[in-house]
């Protein structure tokens, strides 16, 4: 999979600069076709990004000895970091269908990273789909939805064979509230 994110993040890269005309002082122009272990690190800041939350991006690699991180200049310069995340792709769009096509695919871009033989996954059969504040109390609005082709509550299928939208769904039961104590 991590593969497949170098070779398409690389198209993706050549396919927009070639589109592209930029101004001499783009960064776009520092581009170098991304390896595997830069991915690997990018993924990494990813991932540490979420354990340390800071407002603004760029302060990740602040100098500033108050919001210094040493960590993330040390795996990938900024800019490198910004450059990948600017052309991150997982999927070719050339090979993709127009919407108009019959046989478009909703899921086209994520399709190839659903792992193989994974089994379906069927969420409680009731789930909150919104809710409001009334008089201090919160009220959860629950809805059922029942696909009439396969018959489960809110589809979910890691490995895609089938591919549900809310045209496909009838709603069961009408709305029940429930008031919940905050």
């Amino acid at each position: 999979m991590v593969a497949s994110l170098v070779t398409e993040t690389n198209r993706y890269a050549e396919q927009t600069l070639e589109d592209k005309e930029l101004s001499p002082k783009s960064h776009f122009r520092q581009w170098t076709p991304v390896t595997l272990n830069e991915i690997w690190a990018f993924l990494g800041l990813i991932i540490a990004m979420g354990l340390i939350l800071i407002e603004n991006l760029e302060e990740y690699w602040s100098l500033h000895a108050m919001y210094k991180l040493p960590f993330f200049s040390s795996v990938l310069k900024k800019d490198r970091f910004c450059l990948i995340l600017s052309f991150l792709h997982i999927a070719n769009n050339k090979d993709q269908l127009k919407r108009d096509d019959p046989a478009y695919d909703l899921i086209y871009k994520i399709r190839n990273f659903s792992p193989p033989g994974a089994k379906r996954q069927n969420p409680q059969r009731e789930c909150v789909v919104c809710s409001d504040k009334d008089n201090g109390k919160r009220k959860y609005i629950y809805s059922r939805y029942e696909c009439p082709s396969c018959d489960v509550g809110l589809h979910v299928d890691p490995c895609f064979e089938i591919y549900h939208t809310m045209k496909d769904f009838k709603r069961a039961y009408k709305r029940r509230h429930q008031e919940v104590d905050e």
